[in-house]
């Protein structure tokens, strides 16, 4: 979706990416739809340590 329309849960409240306080510079062209970034939400299944991950 685009990613202005895109919210994360933060203590259990949905806000918007581009509100957090994470470093993301993909807000340029956020109104177009043929050139703002779109983003895809990932659901973790399983997660390892560093040196247990394999690139």
């Amino acid at each position: 979706m685009p990613i202005k329309d895109f919210q994360v849960k933060i203590n259990g409240e949905n806000v918007p990416l581009l509100e957090t306080d994470l470093y993301v510079k993909m807000d340029k062209d956020i109104d177009g739809p043929d050139l703002c970034e779109y983003v895809v939400r990932v659901e973790w299944i399983k997660t390892v340590p560093k040196q247990e991950a394999v690139w």
